[in-house]
């Protein structure tokens, strides 16, 4: 990591790397933004078979996380319950397509 210094005079600016000390003294990164999944994406990304294992998987889940489920239009990954669906799809499908499969929506226009 760098900072950079400017000369307020001339304009000339300097790159010099930081210490480990002055990184070590660095606040810690602020936590990512939550995003948004529609669960309709999520039906559209998966394939058939996949689509029937998710529906095996919400089918075996405790009746309020099926409501949930059923009632959300949309996942948040800031919502306590999303490390629980981001663990199932990624035993389900690995952690690759987990992925794939719960990436952000896109926002309409």
């Amino acid at each position: 990591m760098n900072r950079i210094e400017v000369n307020v005079i001339t304009g000339e600016q300097t790159v010099i790397p930081l210490t480990p000390e002055e990184i070590a003294a660095l606040p810690p990164a602020p936590p990512p933004l939550p995003r948004r999944i529609a669960k309709a994406d999520i039906w559209r990304r998966c394939t058939n078979t996949e689509a029937e294992a998710v529906d095996s998987l919400l089918n075996a889940q405790p009746i309020r996380l099926q409501r949930m489920w059923a009632d959300a239009q949309y996942l948040s990954t800031a919502d306590e319950l999303f490390p629980a669906v981001q663990t199932a799809l990624s035993q389900a499908f690995g952690s690759e397509r987990a992925s794939q499969l719960l990436a952000s929506s896109e926002a309409a226009p």
